[in-house]
């Protein structure tokens, strides 16, 4: 597995929720008289950190969509744009949501951890990093969900999933349930939802997810104690990672979960949170 730093995964729960969020401003925004030269361009300044974008930002070349902003704004510019310069255009709770995003982007560039996670010894300690990484990117599926994007959970979900794997005997007392526990729960939770007699999902689909989960707990079984979990769970990330035609043909029926649809529970499950 590719192993990041706590900040890159951060960025990418930014990059997942930003389309949404870029939408859901000038969707508020739009409908102003003059709102690219009375709200962006007058504060260009102060909006935008990089020199370069604040040359791009003229009064007379307003953008004709969503997606031509996204040449002048990122998560930082954009939460900037709400807080300070567009209040009156959006709800309370909008603004604090807005703040909360802003706070973690600000603590995201400078290093600014919160007080709570920073040791009396050492300042930017790896453990303190990765609980700031994870408490941020817990605040950003919160905005998700607050807006209704129930796939940009999920998919904020696995990013926190992947996180939890990377970190599995890294000095951060993982703990994680025996691998009978955890096979027994996926098992339960979507195997045998997948491969029963009334399932709609194909007879050689449901061949090759049995014999695959079968190999698994004839491999776990073998194995040390001390690794044999760590196996199932890089068996759980490897079935959300490799979107094969089994993750597809069993995504075409509604009531089938995928391994992706319960990485919430599962990881709370897994990992005793």
């Amino acid at each position: 597995m590719l192993i990041i730093s706590p900040r890159s995964y951060v960025t990418a729960a930014f990059d997942l929720l930003f389309p949404t969020l870029i939408e859901y401003v000038f969707d508020k925004i739009s409908p102003i008289n003059n709102w690219w030269v009375d709200i962006v361009c007058l504060n260009k300044d102060y909006i935008f950190s990089n020199w370069e974008v604040r040359e791009l930002v003229y009064e007379d070349e307003v953008p004709d969509c969503d997606a031509a902003l996204f040449d002048y704004f990122d998560e930082h510019s954009l939460c900037r744009l709400v807080w300070f310069y567009s209040k009156k255009h959006f709800s309370d709770r909008d603004l604090k949501m807005f703040k909360k995003l802003y706070d973690i982007r600000n603590e995201w560039a400078h290093r600014d951890y919160k007080q709570e996670y920073r040791q009396a010894a050492v300042y930017d300690d790896e453990a303190s990093k990765r609980k700031w990484a994870i408490s941020a990117i817990q605040d950003i599926r919160c905005v998700a969900n607050d807006l209704g994007e129930k796939d940009i959970v999920k998919r904020i979900s696995i990013l926190l999933f992947k996180m939890k794997c990377d970190w599995i005997g890294i000095e951060d007392n993982t703990e994680l349930l025996t691998h009978e526990k955890l096979t027994n729960w996926l098992y339960e939770n979507v195997v045998s939802r997948v491969i029963s007699d009334d399932s709609p999902v194909n007879k050689k689909t449901k061949e090759r997810v049995k014999i695959s989960f079968n190999n698994l707990i004839d491999f776990a079984n073998v194995a040390s104690p001390k690794t044999a979990s760590r196996y199932v769970v890089d068996y759980y990330w490897n079935a959300i990672k490799a979107k094969t035609d089994v993750y597809y043909e069993i995504k075409r029926h509604d009531n089938i979960p995928t391994f992706e649809d319960v990485v919430e529970e599962f990881t709370k499950y897994c990992y005793k949170e």
